[in-house]
C-alpha cells in the first residue's frame, strides 16, 4: 500500500511534467471554410520574440507542413483534388523527414493519444537531455535499411510552397535506439500517410540547438512554434507577455465548447489577400483543452487517491502496529520469564523481540516495493489511456475521422499542451511524506514494543512464570 502511494506520486509528477503547459503560435491561413488552405510562415523575426522570455525553458518548431479543414478527409474530396495535394505536399518537402523535438509531452501525445507503438528497440528515456539518440518511423527505416543501433542523418530541409524555404546549415547524426510503427488508420492511401512514417523524434535540447541555426538563416519561416514553459503558473503571464511583443488575433484552444455544448476543432484564422500582401498578419495562441481531458483529469483522481491513501495508511498503520505488537509481546509473556529465570539481560531480551519483530515488517516493506510500483503505473497508464481514448471517439463521432485529416494544424495543436492543471502532490512532497510516515509507523512500533517488553522484564521471574494471565 505504501508504495502504491509512492508510485503514483511519481505518475503524478510525470503526467504533470508531460503536460508540459506549452502554448502553439500559429500563423494566419488562406482559404475558405470547408475548403483546404495553407497556413503561412511566420517570419523569424517573431519566432524570436516568442520564445525570447523568462518564463520559457524550451521549443518546437514545425516548417513546410500544409493545413487541410478536418472536415475535408478522403471521403469529401475528388479523387482529382487528392492527387493535386499530394502533388502538393511533395513539392513542398513535406515527404521528406520531419523532426519532432520531444519534451515528453510531445511524444506522449503521439505514443499515447495517437497509438503509435515500439516495435523494436526503445522510446527516448523520460526527462533526457544531449543524446544523439532517435526514434524513428517503421517504413522510414525498412525504405532506407535501417535497424536499432544504426545512424540516421537528419537536415531540416523543407518549407511551404509560396513563401519560405527552411534549410539548416548542416546534418546531424543520430544513433536508432527505437522504431516506431505508424497506427493502421494512417496506414491507408491517404495524403497523411508518408509524413506519420517520416518523423523523427530526438531529444527537445537539441531540436532547440539544431532550430536556432535555422533562424539565423535569412527568410525563414515556420508554420507553428511551440513554447514549453517553466511551471503551471508561467501559462497566463506568458501569454500577456506576448500580446504585448506580437500582435495577436486570438487565444484559443484546440478543442472548443459552443453554446450548446458541441466540441469543435479550433479553426485558424483566415486572412485576405490584401492583408496578405500588407504584411499585417496577426497571430493565433493555441492552448490544448482536451490534453486537460486527456491527462490532467487522470492526474487529479490520482491525485486524490494518494491523498485518502496517506491518511487511510497512517491511520490503518498505527492500528494495526498496535494491536500485533500488543498481542506478540503479551503472548510470549512466559518465555520473557523464562528467559530471565536463565539469566538472560532485560536489554538483550528486548533486542531479541525488537529483531524479530523488525525484520518482517522491513521484508513487507521490500515485497512492497517490488509488486506495488509497477501495479501503480499500470493503473496510472489505464486511466490516462482510457481518458485519452474516450476524447479521441468523442471528436471523431462530431466531426468525421480527424484522424484522415491533413496533420499540420491538427498535429501542431496536440502537442501544444497549454493546460493550467495545479497537483498539490509533487514527487518531493510525496517521498517527504512517505518517509516521514515510514519513520514514524516504525518508531511506534519500537515504542510500543520497549514500553511493554520493559515492562515485564522489571517483574520478578517466578512472578510471570506463575501469573496464569
Amino acid at each position: 500500500m505504501l508504495m502504491i502511494g509512492i508510485a503514483s506520486g511519481n505518475k503524478v509528477k510525470r503526467a504533470q511534467e508531460t503536460l508540459a503547459n506549452s502554448i502553439t503560435l500559429r500563423g494566419p491561413a488562406e482559404g475558405e471554410a470547408g475548403k483546404s488552405c495553407t497556413v503561412y510562415a511566420i517570419p523569424s523575426a517573431i519566432v524570436e520574440k516568442f520564445i525570447d522570455s523568462n518564463y520559457v525553458q524550451g521549443y518546437t518548431m514545425e516548417a513546410g507542413t500544409y493545413w487541410l479543414d478536418p472536415v475535408d478527409t478522403e471521403t469529401y474530396i475528388s479523387e482529382e483534388t487528392q492527387q493535386r495535394l499530394k502533388g502538393y505536399l511533395k513539392d513542398s518537402g513535406m515527404y521528406t523527414m520531419t523532426a519532432v523535438g520531444t519534451l515528453d509531452c510531445a511524444y506522449d501525445t503521439y505514443f499515447l493519444a495517437k497509438g503509435y507503438r515500439i516495435v523494436e528497440g526503445s522510446g527516448l528515456s523520460y526527462g533526457e537531455r544531449g543524446k544523439y539518440e532517435a526514434v524513428v518511423g517503421e517504413k522510414y527505416a525498412e525504405k532506407n535499411h535501417l535497424h536499432v543501433g544504426d545512424t540516421v542523418k537528419y537536415k531540416m530541409e523543407q518549407g511551404t510552397i509560396e513563401y519560405y524555404k527552411v534549410s539548416a546549415p548542416e546534418e546531424i547524426s543520430f544513433k536508432i535506439r527505437g522504431i516506431y510503427r505508424t497506427p493502421e488508420v494512417y496506414q491507408s492511401d491517404s495524403v497523411v500517410n508518408d509524413w506519420h512514417n517520416n518523423l523523427i523524434f530526438i531529444p527537445l535540447d537539441i531540436f532547440c540547438e539544431y532550430s536556432m541555426k535555422a533562424l539565423k538563416i535569412q527568410n525563414v519561416g515556420f508554420n507553428t512554434v511551440t513554447v514549453y514553459l517553466k511551471d503551471t503558473k508561467s501559462v497566463e503571464p506568458f501569454i500577456e507577455e506576448t500580446k504585448n511583443k506580437i500582435k495577436i488575433g486570438s487565444v484559443d484552444d484546440v478543442v472548443q465548447t459552443d453554446e450548446n455544448g458541441i466540441r469543435s476543432s479550433v479553426k485558424p484564422m483566415v486572412i485576405s489577400q490584401q492583408d496578405l500582401e500588407s504584411g499585417e498578419w496577426s497571430y493565433q495562441l493555441i492552448r490544448n483543452k482536451e490534453w486537460y481531458e486527456m491527462v490532467a483529469k487522470p492526474v487529479e483522481k490520482l491525485n486524490r487517491l494518494i491523498g485518502y491513501m496517506i491518511v487511510g495508511f497512517v491511520t490503518a498503520g498505527i492500528l494495526l502496529f498496535g494491536i500485533l505488537t500488543s498481542l506478540s509481546v503479551k503472548g510470549r509473556k512466559r518465555e520473557i520469564g523464562i528467559l530471565l529465570s536463565m539469566g538472560e539481560h532485560r536489554k538483550r531480551i528486548l533486542g531479541q523481540f525488537v529483531l524479530e519483530n523488525l525484520v518482517p515488517v522491513l521484508i513487507a516493506l521490500v515485497f512492497a516495493a517490488l509488486c506495488a510500483t509497477p501495479t501503480a503505473e499500470y493503473f496510472a497508464d489505464r486511466m490516462i489511456s482510457n481518458q485519452a481514448e474516450k476524447v479521441e471517439q468523442e471528436n471523431e463521432d462530431l466531426s468525421g475521422n480527424i484522424k484522415n485529416a491533413l496533420p499540420t494544424s491538427e498535429i501542431a495543436a496536440y502537442e501544444s499542451t497549454g493546460v493550467t492543471v495545479d497537483t498539490d502532490l509533487s514527487i518531493e512532497w510525496n517521498w517527504k511524506i512517505m518517509t516521514g510516515m515510514i519513520l514514524g509507523i516504525l518508531d511506534l512500533f519500537l515504542l510500543i514494543l520497549i514500553l511493554q517488553v520493559g515492562k515485564i522484564t522489571r517483574e520478578s521471574p517466578a512472578s510471570i512464570l506463575l501469573d496464569r494471565k
